[in-house]
């Protein structure tokens, strides 16, 4: 556990030398929606970025910002951990989540005071607003980063009144929190309005208020690599599926300007900011160390694919058999046959396997099927469709756009999964590890570990079953009864 690099000192930061930030445009006007519970203690929705959220080594799925000025990155969906109050000493890297604290103090809504905006922007495939734009700017500037953005939330705590205080209801906060990421890479700006921050510390029950963040995530179940890039087979993992029960990388940041006295750390819009050169303008880097983000990958690819329309007239069902398929002159097997999905031992970091159902992370994977699972806890093969052997048909011509159909069989040779493919078998890479259109499935549908994209993977290449099929014989000895029929009726 240790602290990253700390900025200058709060005592370093002379106010009248250093120009305000502003903060960006909020409310109605800009679209933005507005969030707010009147009680004392609310969470926001959750937030689930398509590209994932890259915080330390960990793609993170959901987050969640709260009343009392902070960003959550939970566990799991239905894990909604609260903590209103900051601890004493702050951050120390054996937190429950990892989270971010943008000004991490106990609020109170619940009087009819104050309230929340967010709005989230997807720009990977769309035009960049003027916000979007600034933001990267900003980037660019102050960490000397190239940045594109990928998805981007803003958040605005507008007139937050503290808790345990009464009296002027004038004396509130207001501030902004701006998480961004490439897919890549991911950066928080932390904006507190010039004259904006007003709460009255001499009447708070605590004055531990904290800026900061930590990657520390004592209570996750997860490898946290879920949509990323794998190890290498026989290497271990940054985060081993061997120990569960803690991801992120361990780091944590308390802001130096909250490790002084409340006059200081209750005006951080007076103050020159971390990583910048704007008093009230602070700016983290949040990841580490991160591999292949392929739920990115999948995304680029499916808003630069046409729709299916516009390529798929007069493409075949499949099969309903293989042995159909193998006796049918309109498809032709696969180059490379069959392949054998049986369950073994694999190199699954430098200890063996994890525990039962997890997928190994070093071993062999099939771009159709994915990773091989480990054997039972008792030594015995995993059954059923791991241990399957699986062929594929794919369509002997194109149809007039060039496209295809592949066809994928089990072991008893009954139809799995057919697809329509936009690009035709024999006009590819032959090898199933380097075909491209089973590359696409593989990153949408295995890697990316989302529903969610391999739904929208579907959307672009439709899965089809063998209804309508007829094989050649049954479909001309159809067409000579029809004619005969035909004949009959004109000859009566």
């Amino acid at each position: 556990m240790h602290r990253v690099g700390q900025g200058e000192g709060w005592e370093r930061d002379p106010k009248r030398e250093v120009a305000a930030v502003s903060l960006y445009g909020y409310g109605p006007r800009e679209n933005d929606r507005e969030y707010v519970e009147r009680r004392v203690d609310f969470n926001s929705p959750l937030f689930k970025p398509e590209t994932g959220f890259p915080f330390g080594k960990t793609l993170r799925d959901s987050l969640y910002f709260t009343d009392n000025g902070q960003i959550i990155f939970p566990p799991s969906d239905s894990s909604i951990p609260t903590s209103p109050s900051p601890p004493p000493g702050g951050f120390n890297g054996h937190e429950e989540v990892p989270m971010i604290a943008v000004f991490w103090d106990n609020a109170d809504f619940s009087r009819g005071t104050g309230t929340t905006f967010y709005q989230e922007f997807l720009t990977l495939n769309s035009e960049k607003p003027p916000f979007i734009r600034d933001v990267e700017a900003k980037v660019r500037r102050y960490l000397r980063s190239s940045y594109s953005a990928a998805w981007t939330l803003k958040i605005t705590w507008d007139r937050a009144p503290a808790y345990g205080t009464r009296g002027d209801s004038r004396r509130t906060n207001t501030f902004q929190a701006v998480l961004t990421t490439d897919g890549f890479r991911s950066y928080v700006l932390l904006l507190y309005r010039d004259g904006g921050m007003r709460w009255d510390y001499s009447q708070l029950p605590a004055a531990n208020v904290l800026i900061g963040y930590t990657r520390y995530c004592a209570g996750c179940h997860s490898t946290g690599r879920e949509g990323m890039g794998r190890a290498e087979p026989g290497r271990a993992m940054p985060d081993s599926p061997l120990f569960p029960l803690r991801s992120g990388d361990g780091s944590y940041h308390n802001d130096d300007l909250t490790q002084g006295p409340p006059a200081a750390k209750y005006r951080p819009d007076q103050f020159r900011g971390y990583n910048t050169d704007l008093r009230g303008l602070w700016l983290y880097r949040l990841e580490s160390r991160v591999g292949l983000n392929y739920r990115l990958k999948c995304l680029a690819w499916t808003g630069r694919q046409q729709e299916p329309r516009a390529w798929s007239q007069d493409l075949p069902a499949c099969p309903c058999s293989l042995q159909q398929g193998q006796q049918d002159p309109r498809f032709k097997s696969s180059r490379g046959g069959k392949w054998h999905r049986r369950a073994q031992r694999v190199p699954c970091g430098v200890a063996g396997c994890p525990p039962l159902g997890v997928p190994c992370w070093g071993g062999p994977r099939h771009p159709l099927l994915g990773p091989l699972q480990c054997p039972k806890a008792d030594g015995s093969p995993v059954s059923g469709w791991w241990s399957a052997r699986v062929s594929m048909l794919h369509s002997a011509s194109p149809n007039r756009y060039g496209a295809g159909v592949r066809c994928l069989y089990d072991s008893r040779g009954q139809l799995v999964e057919g697809r329509q493919e936009r690009y035709w078998r024999s006009s590819r890479q032959v090898s199933p590890f380097r075909d491209q259109e089973l590359k696409l499935y593989d990153w949408c549908c295995n890697q990316a570990a989302s529903a969610r994209l391999c739904a929208r993977y579907s959307e672009k290449r439709p899965r089809i079953g063998c209804d309508g099929y007829q094989a050649l014989g049954t479909a001309d000895s159809s067409e000579d009864i029809d004619s005969e029929e035909q004949t009959d009726e004109e000859d009566e």
